[in-house]
């Protein structure tokens, strides 16, 4: 996977991302930390987040303190887009989706989707400046989003772009808390059992 980020007079390149995903559904997603490029800074691997959806179980690993947490994985409620299209209209939040066709990604189909937005007046969020809109460009086939681009209101940007892509078995222990981590199992199950 590769990160950039565009306007503000600042690019940053973040290579080796790994995401990965096995016949059953589990996916293993590595977040990173990037820097600009004109800092020299190489990218640092931050967190491992893994998601089970055979045992129902969202893991996120810290790399530095060598810990793992598990939860029980909730259904998504977010706001994903889907083919209708369509404005949601929760305050503060004004979204709308769009269609943005089909292309063709690392020799992968996929259709792309805008979601634009506009905040109520005051709202920030994490101190960021505000999305003005979202682009997904999505496999149906592979069940990932192999583009992404964030568009800020300031004009910034911020690109995901998968590279790099195989179509065969992940090692299995990617889809297990590395090997020395301390594990903190906090599912309700787990909780009732002891």
């Amino acid at each position: 996977m590769r990160h950039s980020q565009i306007g503000r007079d600042q690019t940053a390149h973040l290579d080796g991302a790994l995401v990965a995903r096995d016949n059953q559904g589990r996916v293993y997603r590595e977040v990173r930390r990037w820097f600009p490029t004109s800092s020299g800074l190489q990218s640092r691997l931050d967190y491992i987040v893994l998601l089970d959806p055979v045992a129902h179980t969202r893991t996120e690993c810290k790399v530095a303190a060598r810990s793992c947490t598990i939860a029980n994985l909730d259904s998504p409620s977010g706001i994903r887009p889907s083919p209708s299209g369509g404005p949601f209209d929760t305050a503060p939040f004004y979204l709308h989706r769009a269609s943005l066709g089909s292309d063709i990604i690392e020799g992968i189909p996929v259709d792309g989707t805008r979601i634009t937005s506009s905040l109520d007046a005051g709202v920030f969020v994490n101190n960021e400046a505000p999305v003005a809109s979202l682009d997904f460009w999505h496999s149906t086939d592979l069940e990932i989003d192999l583009s992404v681009t964030r568009t800020y209101k300031d004009g910034s940007a911020k690109k995901i772009h998968l590279v790099d892509l195989s179509r065969s078995e992940p090692d299995s222990s990617l889809v297990k808390p590395p090997q020395g981590f301390v594990v903190d199992d906090q599912r309700s199950s787990a909780r009732n059992e002891h």
